[in-house]
């Protein structure tokens, strides 16, 4: 992750995500939480197409069902911008 923020230190780059420890690796190098209705449109954009997508697959849909019997935390979106 690391080399990621160091290769594309001139980009915004964005991560979400429901696992604490990847909340804490980023969170220590440099990203920011934003909540959603924060995040920049294309962003959000990607975000509702790659859902429209899934939801077209029934497949995805089953694992997505059985995945949240399990207690999951919430998902936390994450914003590096290049001037951070």
């Amino acid at each position: 992750m690391s080399q990621i923020t160091k290769d594309y230190s001139s980009e915004n780059i964005f991560i979400g995500s429901p696992t604490p420890a990847v909340w804490r690796i980023i969170s220590n190098l440099g990203f920011k939480e934003v909540p959603i209705w924060h995040l920049p449109w294309e962003i959000k954009k990607y975000m509702i197409d790659n859902i429209a997508q899934s939801l077209a697959n029934i497949t995805i849909v089953k694992e997505f069902i059985g995945k949240r019997e399990f207690k999951r935390e919430k998902y936390r979106c994450f914003l590096k911008t290049h001037s951070s």
